[in-house]
């Protein structure tokens, strides 16, 4: 409803950005905390997120949601959701688990696949839905049954590289095309695409390390290319926010990032 405070419902914790703010939001005791395992493991343990340790204390949770959990449960991948889950999720003697409900998320699992693949062939993206539903077990409310939901499209294409054969699962507004050059000729060639490209609208040039990202954003403005924004981890929380505000607002703006970007974006006319 209108009338209800939305700062009051839902709270956004992250790191990069100042902790005084998002300790005032908790105090509120909002009902839905989005939170990333490094900042809210920080809050819980210097005490400044009082409502969100009560209720794990206390088990007072209805939903426990883990989005990208391939990534958040792969093992050391995120020390500060191991801790958490140890201290508070996990059942206890003297601190049995109650009837919440645990959602898990994922747009990286293969959930028809029998078959494990080729270890050799195997992409860094790929994610084992048989270890994956291992870990969230742990987390599981007791009393709910496990359930797989598969959302992905029925209807598959088959594309032909080299020898090998893959079956991918493409939404019927995007077309795939690849151009197959040489190291010398990639930059060279993203010019040509951004310069030369059929159609209008945001693009994003993504790259497979921080100092690539630099050398392509930097190649492009010095091409004249207009709005070319880079995004990586490197950047401070609030240099990351203004990049993206700004690929946002310009219908021609150019994103060029790293893997950062590659989850829980959705920004509009990315054509």
């Amino acid at each position: 409803p209108r009338s209800v405070d939305a700062k009051r419902l839902v709270c956004c914790i992250v790191g990069g950005l100042a902790e005084q703010k998002q300790e005032r939001q908790l105090a509120l005791a909002p009902s839905i905390v989005v939170a990333t395992p490094g900042r809210a493991r920080e809050l819980i343990e210097d005490g400044k997120a009082s409502t969100v340790a009560k209720a794990l204390e206390e088990r007072t949770l209805r939903f426990l949601i883990l989005d990208e959990a391939d990534r958040l449960l792969a093992p050391g991948a995120f020390a500060d959701f191991t801790l958490l889950t140890k201290r508070y999720l996990v059942d206890h003697a003297e601190r049995p688990r109650k009837r919440w409900q645990t959602l898990v998320f994922s747009a990286t699992l293969a959930c028809g696949s029998t078959q494990p693949r080729d270890k050799k062939r195997k992409r860094q993206t790929d994610a084992d839905p048989r270890a994956l539903l291992k870990a969230v077990e742990p987390l599981r409310s007791p009393t709910r049954k496990l359930e797989v939901v598969d959302l992905t499209s029925s209807s598959k294409k088959e594309e032909e590289d080299d020898d090998e054969e893959e079956n991918v699962a493409l939404p019927s507004t995007l077309t795939l095309e690849a151009v197959r050059v040489v190291d010398a000729a990639k930059l060279a060639t993203c010019y040509a695409l951004l310069r030369g490209g059929s159609s209008k609208g945001k693009t994003v040039v993504f790259t497979n390390a921080i100092s690539s990202v630099k050398t392509v954003a930097s190649a492009l403005q010095k091409l004249q290319i207009p709005r070319v924004h880079p995004l990586h981890a490197a950047l401070q929380q609030r240099q990351r926010l203004k990049a993206l505000d700004a690929f946002e607002k310009n219908d021609d703006a150019v994103l060029v990032a790293t893997d950062v970007a590659a989850r829980g974006l959705d920004v509009a006319g990315v054509s």
